[in-house]
């Protein structure tokens, strides 16, 4: 299998884990669109444009499937797609969006529908994939599968107030 390096703001920094308080190189609830990440100390200002049009792997790949260990289904997966390379922009984005699918995780749900700046539009749009996620829905950081080619594996961590 090839051997990728990952964009340092898509990748899990496993000293990370070895503390208390787990430190993800971006600043993003999965549970708001792609353009709220950020990096830590850039006081609230989103991911600059350049940085989100990098490649998200060296060498650059065509396609970057995403899995997680919270999903229920092995099935699901996210997979960002771009002919030129995939960018750190394809990753988050396509992340977002395949979230943002419907699924059945009713406590989820429900605690998403109460804390949304419109409870009412989210009870129409039902519950969806990021509700799998329960409260762990804070990006940490993303890992080489070494069960499938160009498959990189979500952790997350539960999000910020």
């Amino acid at each position: 299998m090839p051997q990728f390096l990952i964009h340092y703001a898509l990748a899990f920094n496993p000293q990370s884990a070895h503390s208390s308080y787990v430190e993800p190189m971006l600043f993003w609830d999965t549970r708001y669109p792609s353009d709220y990440a950020r990096f830590p100390g850039s006081h609230g200002h989103r991911l600059p444009a350049h940085v989100a049009s990098q490649h998200a792997t060296s060498p650059p790949v065509p396609i970057f499937r995403i899995v997680c260990g919270l999903f229920p289904h092995r099935a699901w997966s996210v997979e960002a797609h771009n002919s030129r390379g995939v960018t750190v922009g394809d990753v988050l984005s396509a992340l977002h969006r395949a979230l943002r699918h419907r699924a059945r995780v009713a406590e989820a749900y429900y605690a998403r529908c109460r804390a949304s700046a419109d409870p009412a539009y989210e009870q129409r749009a039902g519950v969806r994939r990021i509700d799998w996620l329960l409260k762990s829905t804070g990006f940490v950081g993303l890992t080489p599968s070494v069960e499938r080619g160009y498959t990189w594996s979500l952790t997350t961590k539960r999000a910020e107030k």
